[in-house]
């Protein structure tokens, strides 16, 4: 028995590398459904951050090829480009990695509470569409379960770092006051109700919130006691704010520069723009929008190193329970592959 892990994050590979490796949910129905075919059990984790293939080998040797050529080919990525850009991990190591990113320790914010459900997510739809059966889900529960136990015993969940964190860390760098300001939400999936969250509690003057799905649009401005904005007039909506955080799970970009520019005509103050999905939801070219500052989510990295400082105290204690978190799985799993053998002895 053996678990492979093929992976790429934002420490091996730049944002464009990464949007090719964004799997929607479609793809990753197609994924899993494909991965069981080269082995027993699989699980594919993607975030904005990182795309990660767990697959179980059980009684079959390891088909790294396999896996790579599936990769390779749902990202049209050359599979020179993808082994430059990629980590391959087996066994302990593919163990010790996982719970790292349960617990947030891997994570370009360190300690960020989202992973945690991305990661219980990834294992629900495997198991929904039959794709882990016995050993996944196991594993992944225990690093879940020891993922929120760094949560609830170290600095780690009290501070709440996320992504939506940071970027509202960088409005406050870039707008200083931001009571007189008005900031636009595009998308209220999770994300952009962390980030209209943190903005209203840090005093924003104004949230107007807009999302193809009206009904979450309006669950979501009257949670921050915003308004909602019309899908349809973007350009109205940018021309009325300072700021604009944007994460739809869109797979194609929903900002352009065209909009952004016909916004900014005849506008004196500029315009701060964080995209915070992946695939991208702003063309990059807005950002070369004279008066807009664009952001990536890559380019929160200075914010989300400091924010990371805050807990740096807490790290050390983090690492030991995720150690013996894995060391406890991996023990559990030599106790399950020796069971045929085991077994075998009596018969």
């Amino acid at each position: 028995m053996q678990i492979l892990l093929l992976g790429a994050n934002y420490k091996t590979c730049p944002l464009g590398i990464r949007e090719q490796l964004s799997f929607s949910e479609e793809h990753i129905q197609e994924a899993l459904a494909r991965l069981t075919e080269v082995g027993d059990e699989a699980v594919v984790l993607s975030t904005c951050h990182r795309l990660e293939v767990y697959v179980l080998f059980d009684g079959r040797p390891v088909d790294t090829e396999a896996v790579v050529g599936l990769v390779s080919g749902w990202s049209r990525l050359d599979r020179e480009t993808l082994l430059a850009r990629s980590y391959i991990l087996t066994g302990e190591d593919a163990v010790r990695h996982l719970f790292d990113v349960a617990a947030g320790m891997d994570s370009a914010v360190v300690g960020e509470f989202q992973v945690l459900g991305q990661v219980r997510l990834a294992i629900n739809e495997a198991v929904e569409r039959r794709a882990a059966r016995r050993v996944l889900p196991a594993l992944f529960h225990r690093a879940v379960v020891t993922g929120r136990r760094v949560r609830q015993e170290t600095a780690l969940g009290r501070h709440d770092a996320s992504l939506s964190q940071a970027a509202v860390e960088r409005a406050l760098t870039n707008l200083s006051d931001l009571s007189s300001k008005r900031a636009l939400i595009i998308g209220a999936g999770v994300m952009g109700t962390l980030a209209a969250e943190e903005l209203r509690r840090r005093g924003i003057g104004a949230i107007e919130v807009v999302s193809r799905t009206p009904l979450r649009a309006r669950l979501l401005a009257e949670r921050v006691d915003g308004v909602v904005a019309s899908f349809d007039d973007l350009e109205a909506a940018f021309a009325r704010c300072d700021l604009a955080v944007s994460s739809t799970s869109a797979p194609h970009a929903v900002v352009h520069r065209q909009t952004v520019e016909q916004a900014m005509q005849g506008r004196a103050t500029p315009l701060l723009i964080i995209d915070l999905a992946l695939p991208r939801d702003v063309d990059a070219d807005v950002g070369s929008v004279p008066g807009v500052t664009l952001v990536d989510v890559d380019g929160l990295g200075d914010v989300g190193r400091r924010l990371s400082q805050a807990v740096a105290r807490d790290i050390p204690r983090a690492r030991e329970m995720v150690q013996d978190g894995a060391q406890g799985c991996q023990a559990w799993l030599r106790e399950l592959e020796a069971i045929p053998t085991v077994a075998a002895l009596y018969r």
